[in-house]
């Protein structure tokens, strides 16, 4: 009796520390509410095991990036009410029979980023019994996969809608799957040097499957017809493959002529027995005489080494009228015009997505792109996931407000242009980006159609030179960016295109505002005082009134500017940034203007810094602009221009 306590004393004295470990890890999740869920956030807290102590009403478990190698019977010792559990990327290499009981209510499970090789000892009979899975996330496995699955385990998911699982070299789907009956998501990650065969698919012949996707990873072919098993697609997306090439899975589509689809994407499939460097696709009327037949809602024909567009090519209807996202990034197309132009035959367009990268044309390919969804458990499945873009890289991108159809009215033509962009009214999303210049140096007006509800436009890092054109169309523009790019002259006219603009950025603009001299600082508020100051009043015998030293302290007031205006024959506006973002210069400024304009027209002289072209200007210097009676301080070492200035102070307008 006594060597029986004694045994069991000791049991309980070396278990005990363990479960204490445990029970501490909790602490280091976070508990999150929203308007569905508990959430416990245990991701990336370095723990190499379930923690303890779960409250029972807890919804999620979140232990994404951890070091947890396995899940046990005790991981999760009582009842839960979870419904999602994610292991995303830990060190998984099995989970025990029986180790997910205690969890009635799972509907979703992340496995993936893991070390389970698909054996029956990693994933044994019974797993999922009971489980009302109907999201299992089973792909990016590290490590050789078994030849087989583990099909017993699978053989209850009875209730299971989404698949995603690697596949193994030459993989069969057997009748472990055959359960599967409410299956409509099957997302599959065949990253091995093998052939992907349509019959390895035939077991799911007999679901109504609506989404299918694969990722071959860049080594592996998959067969052309592989979608003849699936009439009823919704969504299609194919990508990195080898062998394949984007004709070929165009003509594929043949299997959905004069369907509707929300999606379907090949994204970089290319033939693998040509030079990289060598061979390009031309989208032409013939390969994709089966797509236009088609409504889809999202194209995506990323990195296929597309170089021409046949004129004519995917604007007819029913396919150009149901189209609202296009994306033909990544490819080696170069006429950005004739793609432009194609815009306005899409009138329900939402996003155009068109960047061309220098490695895309070089053929040099390092993307990595993710699915759009069955990434990760948290995921929203209708969320779009875009390859991360340097923000160095010239771009166009487009942001307005979403609005319903509107008939694009056919104006007249009174103004002359080079170039007339019409653009789908619905569209509020617009990425352009080609690695060589988007556009041609900018030498005439421009006009802008269907973008009334346009509010945001950055476009950046093209080296394009423009002269000072007007652009039209653009009148609602609340924020532009067109840093790192210059102007042949000041852009006065071309701000003016923008009335209404709140926020611009003009970094890094390479022509076109005048080289700075070290010898002015254009915020220096002594400039006037001591370089303006001895200018004209020591070497040019004119008298200035200057607040700073004209104005009796504590008596600097708008009644005083306004006092010397009345009593002086011209005014000199020295803007700086500084000035512009004070309130109380900007309303000196204004009651300034107003009364100096009633008095005598044309009697400003404006003295300017480049970095007032960095923020929006006040609609009433937009007005100012105009006159020919603005000096750039940044160009006040030329003698000449202090002489020109002199004799505009003289003149008599």
């Amino acid at each position: 009796m006594m060597q029986n306590e004694l045994l069991t004393i000791v049991t309980l004295w070396l278990i005990v520390p363990g479960l204490l470990s445990q029970m501490d890890d909790i602490n280091r999740c976070v508990y999150e509410v929203n308007e569905r869920d508990l959430v416990a956030n245990c991701s990336s807290r370095n723990l190499t095991a379930v923690p303890q102590g779960f409250v029972k009403n807890v919804t999620v478990i979140d232990l994404t990036m951890n070091k947890i190698t396995s899940i046990g019977k005790m991981s999760f010792p009582y009842p839960l009410k979870v419904h999602t559990l994610s292991l995303h990327q830990n060190l998984l290499t099995h989970l025990d029979e029986g180790s997910l009981k205690n969890l009635p209510e799972l509907s979703k499970l992340d496995l993936g980023g893991n070390s389970i090789n698909f054996t029956s000892l990693s994933l044994p009979t019974g797993l999922f019994r009971g489980l009302p899975l109907k999201r299992l996330l089973m792909s990016n496995m590290s490590g050789i996969l078994n030849a087989e699955y583990p099909e017993d385990a699978f053989l209850d998911l009875h209730q299971l809608q989404e698949l995603s699982i690697d596949a193994p070299p030459n993989p069969t789907f057997g009748v472990g799957f055959l359960n599967m009956t409410n299956l409509q998501t099957l997302t599959i990650s065949f990253c091995e040097k093998e052939s992907l065969n349509t019959s390895a698919f035939e077991v799911f012949q007999k679901f109504n499957l609506s989404a299918f996707q694969i990722n071959a990873c860049d080594i592996g072919q998959v067969d052309t017809n592989i979608t003849d098993i699936f009439p009823n697609l919704d969504i299609l997306d194919i990508r990195d493959t080898v062998g394949t090439d984007l004709p070929k899975r165009l003509m594929s589509l043949k299997n959905y002529e004069n369907s509707s689809m929300q999606r379907v994407s090949f994204i970089k499939n290319v033939a693998g027995d040509k030079d990289p460097t060598e061979y390009c696709n031309m989208l032409s009327k013939d390969l994709t005489r089966y797509l236009i037949t088609m409504c889809v809602s999202e194209v995506y024909l990323i990195g296929n080494k597309i170089q021409i567009i046949e004129r004519g090519t995917l604007i007819q209807p029913p396919f150009s009228e149901c189209l609202r996202v296009l994306d033909l990034s990544h490819n080696m197309i170069l006429d950005e015009y004739g793609i432009l132009e194609t815009l306005y035959f899409y009138p329900n367009l939402v996003s155009f997505h068109f960047e061309q990268f220098l490695e895309d044309l070089k053929q040099v390919y390092h993307q990595v792109f993710h699915f759009y969804d069955a990434s990760s458990i948290f995921q929203d499945t209708n969320e779009t996931v875009w390859p991360p873009h340097n923000p160095e890289t010239c771009l166009f991108t487009v942001g307005a407000e979403k609005r319903d159809n509107e008939v694009i009215l056919q104006n007249e033509r009174s103004k002359r242009e080079i170039l007339i962009l019409v653009f789908p009214r619905n569209l509020t999303s617009l990425y352009f980006a080609p690695s060589l210049k988007p556009f041609a140096n900018i030498e005439h007006n421009l006009v802008f159609w269907g973008t009334e509800k346009w509010s945001k436009v950055r476009f950046s890092n093209c080296s394009v030179l423009a002269k000072n054109v007007k652009f039209f169309g653009l009148e609602n523009l609340k924020s532009l960016e067109i840093s790192g790019n210059g102007f042949t002259e000041l852009p006065t006219t071309f701000m003016k295109s923008f009335p209404n603009i709140q926020n611009l950025s003009l970094n890094h603009i390479t022509h076109g505002f005048g080289e700075i001299s070290e010898n002015i600082d254009s915020e220096d508020p002594q400039w006037v005082c001591s370089t303006l100051r001895q200018k004209l009043e020591d070497e040019r015998e004119l008298r200035l009134c200057i607040p700073e030293r004209d104005f009796d302290p504590g008596v600097y007031t708008c009644e005083e500017v306004l006092g010397a205006i009345n009593q002086s024959w011209k005014t000199i506006i020295y803007l700086t940034q500084t000035f512009l973002e004070d309130e109380l210069c900007s309303f000196r400024l204004s009651s300034a203007i107003y009364v100096g304009e009633n008095l005598t027209s044309d009697r400003f002289i404006i003295l300017y810094s480049d970095a007032v072209f960095r923020h929006p200007l006040p609609s009433i210097i937009n007005q100012l602009l105009d006159k020919d009676n603005r000096f750039p301080i940044e160009r006040f070492h030329e003698s000449s221009l202090w002489d020109q200035l002199h004799s505009r102070i003289l003149c008599k307008d």
